[in-house]
């Protein structure tokens, strides 16, 4: 796939995603926010929280490396092509175009949120600002190297992606819970 193709999909999808939440969260009564707190789901509350956790680890290691002069990574690149580990944790994550998911996965504890701390105003301000900050990184991806820039995991800092593969993670991640954030509210009802 052509590197610009990808962030371009990449920059629509979380474009998609913002407006969802600007325009279907920002004025939901907080019955229906918070609804599913203490079931075996999560809220739309809980939902946009681990949102922000998982994404601004990575928001900030990414940023710090467009900070650093990486040798080999400040050229762009024709063509992307995923890494065997990061494409497969996209085949993983990504939603199906149903937005049926392959399989149902476990938040790592250190990304699920804490209730008690939730404000729906802090929370989803947070949220915008984090995309906001997203479309700008894929914005900058344009002048890179999508396969020489390494991003480490949240999951263990022994692992590392390609920017390419962590955008799409990342992005992919969102759509997968706006999707569950969908469901939830349909059934808030």
């Amino acid at each position: 796939m052509k590197s610009e193709e990808l962030l371009n999909q990449l920059f629509k999808h979380t474009v998609s995603d913002s407006n969802y939440v600007k325009e279907n969260l920002i004025n939901l009564s907080d019955d229906r926010f918070f609804y599913g707190h203490g079931s075996k789901q999560w809220s739309a509350a809980e939902i946009i929280q681990h949102l922000n956790l998982t994404n601004i680890f990575y928001i900030k290691k990414i940023k710090k490396i467009f900070s650093k002069n990486l040798n080999g990574a400040d050229y762009h690149e024709e063509l992307f092509k995923s890494g065997k580990l990061g494409g497969y944790f996209i085949k993983m994550i990504k939603p199906l175009p149903d937005e049926s998911m392959k399989r149902k996965l476990r938040a790592p504890k250190k990304l699920i949120p804490e209730y008690s701390e939730l404000n729906k105003e802090k929370v989803l301000y947070e949220f915008i600002e984090n995309q906001n900050s997203l479309v700008e990184l894929i914005k900058k991806s344009k002048k890179v190297n999508l396969m020489k820039m390494k991003i480490p995991s949240s999951a263990t800092r022994l692992l590392k992606l390609n920017l390419g593969d962590t955008l799409s993670i990342i992005v992919y991640h969102n759509r997968r819970h706006i999707i569950q954030i969908k469901k939830v509210l349909a059934n808030s009802n």
